[in-house]
């Protein structure tokens, strides 16, 4: 036998004497036996190389879990079924549950010197222990002056231990409340907003909509969550505008301001103004789009009366001009028919034709009077006064023409005045009456309300008036109505929906600017087949109501000297005529200047002027300046084709006497020059 392993060379030779010695029969034996002990050398060499470098892996293995351990931010602790703390990890001092002195090892985990704390603990450890599964939850510690919060994990591993991982999670804790108190100041801010927000998926459908823009649109939020908002609050015309829009613009990031209608749910349309933008995702795509908006539609209706009413003052202005042209020829026709009728006797032929003429002048002056209501031409003679007495007077008037009309009357006992020129008030109220009435071609009921009211700022400020206390008029009828487009040009000059010949559209065109010249308001509410309301507005007075005089009725002589001063030579000619045949010794001027050079000559001999208020040159006011100053006691009558506007009553304020408005009948002349001249101007 060769190569004998050692060990059964030993046997051989304690049983044998030595390995010649090994019977014949046992020779094949031995060869396996010899040929086992070598295989078991390999096997055991095998083995003992394996263990060895099994025994380094642990250990590096070991080397490196145990780097980690320390190396982690985390709290760590290793514990057995008990809670006992078999190995443990602290981040830092701040995160110590017991003292740093104590030994942690074999003390129990839910132990903690906290209570609450203590609980969790032990809860979470049944609850890993039964389920088998890894449990997560939070708890919060105080730590010195402060409040920690952290989150932990509990997981099973093997031989009935478990991992803990511990991790302070405070910072972001403040950080999550400062986002949520940021998202809740946001939110609150958006909600509590007037303006409206809204944000829209990229599909157009809604995700959220604040409560201004909710209230406005008469929806609730479950209403109105996921619907197409296009297609659902926007009219069909202003659809395909919009989409375009947010295509091309707002989804591509640029913020565009635009306009557009937005339908309530009872069908009425809201006018907003959008800015907007989409937000964006990390990879550039949109996540939704906000839009903020502003409704608009009071500022659009204030812009629409104010493009009104500049139209109607340019008009107007154009209209007083032709009005006060127009009256200065109606002076030389009333003023030559006045001279003609006082020579005339009633019996001649031709005195009824006179009397004719007059009656024409005055139509024509009172379709002047209206142009300059329009023109805002002023307040003749503005006196406090009870409206309740003038509606009474002016309706019982109008019902006389009108028998198939039913008149209520709810006035006001307790009224307040309000300063009026009660002939252009009246002229208002005909009209409305006469309007109304026109309406109800088949009768109706009329109705006439008063009463006193307060405006406040928000009310009046479109109209650029005071608030405080107003005297309310509203006359309402149950005629046809009027249609949107009627309604919004009812006040314009020359507009009229009667055929031709039958209606000047004046008539609510003067009452619009006798009103405002009032300092007034007035409103009209209406719809087709609904009847219409018209609202007045007028400022009250603190002043006691003036009970009407009855004016004289014959024609009033006198003697005195007389200076009339006008720059039309129609007026001139005719009014030194008028004056003459009263009995007075007249001066005459034609403009400003010669009137001043002629009173610095004859200051003695003149007792009283008759001023033009618009002259070339040197004006009205102006000139009356002038002569005030060669004579503070000048006694002067004021007269013009306008009426009585705020430059007239510049005038008056200054001292001048009266106002007389062209064209005037020799009676009305007669009259003023008297009260003028009997009046004391010296201190």
């Amino acid at each position: 036998m060769k190569d004998i392993h050692s060990l059964l060379q030993r046997q051989l030779k304690r049983f044998f004497g030595g390995t010649e010695n090994i019977p014949e029969e046992l020779q094949e034996f031995m060869n396996a036996v010899n040929i086992a002990y070598r295989e078991f050398d390999i096997d055991r060499e095998m083995l003992e190389r394996s263990l060895e470098l099994s025994s380094k892996e642990m250990l590096q293995t070991n080397a490196e879990m145990r780097a980690i351990f320390h190396a982690l931010p985390d709290i760590l602790f290793v514990i057995d079924e008990q809670g006992m703390i078999l190995d443990h990890k602290m981040h830092d001092d701040s995160d110590a549950y017991f003292k740093q002195d104590d030994n942690l090892i074999g003390k129990r985990i839910q132990d903690i010197p906290e209570p609450d704390v203590s609980k969790v603990f032990q809860d979470a450890l049944l609850r890993v222990r039964s389920t088998e599964k890894v449990i997560s939850f939070e708890y919060s510690l105080n730590i010195e002056t402060s409040i920690n919060h952290y989150e932990a994990r509990m997981t099973p591993v093997i031989d009935n231990r478990f991992i803990v991982i511990v991790r302070n999670i405070t910072q972001r804790k403040i950080a999550e409340e400062n986002l949520r108190a940021e998202r809740d100041f946001t939110g609150t801010l958006v909600q509590s907003s007037p303006v409206f927000y809204v944000a829209l998926n990229p599909d157009g459908k809604v995700i959220m909509m604040n409560h201004a823009m909710l209230d406005a649109l008469d929806y609730t939020l479950s209403e109105v969550a996921g619907i197409d908002f296009i297609s659902t609050f926007l009219p069909s015309a202003d659809r395909a505008e919009i989409s375009k829009i947010l295509m091309q613009n707002v989804w591509n990031s640029d913020s565009l301001p635009t306009e557009s209608r937005l339908l309530a749910k009872n069908g009425q349309e809201i006018l907003v103004e959008w800015y907007g933008r989409p937000i964006l995702k990390k990879d550039g795509k949109p996540d939704f789009f906000f839009g903020i908006g502003i409704d608009i539609t009071g500022k659009r209706h204030l812009e629409e009366q104010l493009n009104q009413a500049r139209k109607l003052e340019a008009v107007g202005t154009l209209a007083g001009g032709v009005a006060h042209d127009f009256n200065n020829l109606l002076m030389g026709i009333q003023g030559r028919t006045s001279l003609m009728l006082i020579d005339t006797e009633q019996a001649h032929p031709h005195h009824e034709h006179l009397q004719g003429i007059e009656e024409y002048v005055k139509s024509a002056a009172m379709l002047t009077r209206q142009l300059l209501g329009f023109a805002k031409g002023g307040k003749y003679d503005a006196k406090p006064t009870n409206l309740n007495d003038l509606l009474v007077k002016t309706s019982e008037m109008f019902g006389r023409t009108k028998k198939e009309l039913m008149i209520k009357r709810t006035l006001d006992e307790n009224l307040l005045a309000v300063d009026v020129d009660q002939g252009q008030i009246e002229q208002v109220m005909l009209n409305l009456f006469v309007n109304a009435g026109q309406a109800m071609p088949y009768g109706g009921e009329l109705h006439i309300l008063t009463g006193n009211v307060i405006l406040d700022q928000d009310y009046v400020k479109p109209y650029g008036l005071y608030p405080g206390d107003y005297v309310k008029i509203s006359v309402t009828d149950t005629g046809v109505g009027m249609d949107e487009e009627t309604r919004a040009r009812i006040f314009e000059p020359f507009f009229t929906t009667k055929i031709m010949g039958r209606g000047t559209g004046l008539g609510l065109a003067s009452a619009y600017g006798i009103i405002k010249n009032h300092e007034g308001i007035i409103n009209v509410y209406s719809s087709k087949g609904q009847g219409t309301t018209f609202t007045i507005y007028l400022p009250a007075s603190a002043r006691a109501v003036i009970r009407e005089v009855k004016p004289q009725e014959h024609i009033l002589q006198g003697n005195e000297t007389i200076l009339i001063v006008d720059d039309e030579q129609i007026v001139l000619d005719v009014g030194i005529k008028m004056l003459t045949s009263l009995g007075y010794r007249v001066f005459s001027a034609g403009g400003g200047n010669d009137a001043v050079e002629l009173y610095k000559n004859e200051r003695d001999a003149i007792d009283m002027i008759i001023l033009d208020m618009i002259m070339p040159e040197l004006s009205g006011g102006e000139t009356f300046i002038k002569l005030k100053e060669i004579n503070p006691h000048v006694k002067v009558l004021l007269s013009s084709g306008y009426s009585l506007n705020g430059q007239a009553e510049e005038i008056l304020s200054n001292g001048c006497m009266g106002f007389i408005q062209k064209p005037f009948t020799i009676k009305d002349l007669s009259i003023r020059l008297k009260e003028i001249l009997n009046k004391d101007q010296k201190p």
